[in-house]
């Protein structure tokens, strides 16, 4: 999918266009979110929200945000600091595609539709 079409770049840029980001930089949150969906932050991998927090503080200049090459930096720092090998982290995450938003965006609706009535 997308790692064929661009890999962690195309994604990202995919992720910021339709989240209307247009520093380049995604919130750790959203980082976050791409990450769990892509598998990487789980049990299986032992890889925490924690140890992203940690990563991305001593990787990116701006503790709220990220740029691409930032979060490239970062997963290598992860993969080092778990043993795991840093490719096979990138692959993950360039092909699991940006995080699913509908679902929040349904939720907002509705909760946003209680009070308009």
């Amino acid at each position: 999918m997308a790692a064929e079409k661009g890999g962690i770049k195309a994604v990202f840029d995919l992720i910021c266009k339709t989240t209307g980001i247009a520093d380049g930089k995604l919130p750790i949150a959203a980082i976050i979110n791409w990450l769990k969906q892509a598998g990487i932050v789980s049990k299986e991998t032992g890889i925490t929200e924690s140890d992203v927090n940690k990563t991305h503080a001593k990787t990116a200049e701006d503790k709220k945000k990220m740029t691409v090459e930032e979060l490239q930096m970062s997963i290598v720092n992860l993969a080092k600091e778990k043993k795991m090998d840093p490719k096979e982290l990138m692959d993950k995450l360039a092909s699991s595609g940006p995080p699913q938003m509908g679902k929040v965006q349904e939720v907002a609706d509705k909760f946003g539709a209680k009070f308009t009535k």
